[in-house]
């Protein structure tokens, strides 16, 4: 298991606004780190660490994308995985066509242009609602410590606070044999993702380093995207 955080043009697992099944009670924030060290190997990544933390804002900025193996400890990937797998039935599923902008096709463009290619993502999705209380994502994502160490390495402008839409908070990405998600732009500036199992078959996380959206209308940036989309990248 590893945790990473893309800030690319990616195929990375984004959060949604699915119709939920049954709520679940969802617990108060957790104000201090209690049970991060029951979720995270802290030994290995020191998170209050400022040279650790320097260390992977400079691999974050180098590469797009800092991977942590091992960054959670197995016992919490289990928990995490099992809590997941029994609620996988209720998951929301869709299939939908796209632009790796998640925008309306431009009619001014040629059918071939970026901004109109069309990919297609498959998958399914369980709402923050549906996350149990108890899941060791919710200990990371409560954390004051993990939230202070993505403000450090990403380079936000000011605090970073918990999604004002209830069901984006924590979301886990179903991806069943066939499925896949298609190259986007993250609405978000960045993501943190952690892979709780990995695929047998096939599952490649990949990210094109070097894109940015709000470059993207520039020529150097749109060659990139179509790169990107012809498996070039």
């Amino acid at each position: 298991p590893s945790t990473s955080i893309p800030r690319a043009l990616d195929a990375a697992p984004r959060a949604r606004r699915p119709r939920s099944g049954d709520r679940l009670p969802r617990m108060a924030p957790v104000m201090e780190d209690q049970g991060l060290e029951r979720t995270v190997d802290l030994a290995r990544y020191p998170l209050a660490s400022r040279t650790f933390r320097e260390r992977c804002r400079l691999e974050l900025d180098h590469e797009g994308a800092l991977v942590l193996p091992g960054f959670m400890l197995a016992p919490a990937v289990n928990d995490a995985l099992s809590q997941s797998l029994a609620r996988e039935g209720d998951a929301f599923f869709c299939t939908k066509s796209h632009n790796v902008f998640l925008l309306s096709p431009d009619p001014d463009l040629h059918g071939e242009h970026p901004r109109n290619r069309e990919v297609s993502s498959s998958k399914g999705i369980l709402a923050d609602d549906q996350i149990d209380p108890r899941s060791p994502l919710r200990a990371l994502y409560d954390s004051p410590l993990f939230r202070e160490f993505l403000r450090s390495v990403t380079g936000a402008n000011g605090a970073l606070h918990p999604y004002a839409d209830s069901l984006a908070s924590v979301n886990v990405h179903v991806q069943r044999a066939g499925q896949e998600l298609g190259w986007h732009f993250d609405n978000s500036s960045f993501a943190a993702t952690v892979m709780l199992r990995r695929a047998s078959v096939g599952g490649l996380f990949q990210y094109c380093p070097g894109t940015d959206r709000d470059a993207a209308d520039e020529r150097g940036g749109m060659e990139a995207v179509a790169r990107g989309l012809d498996g070039d990248a």
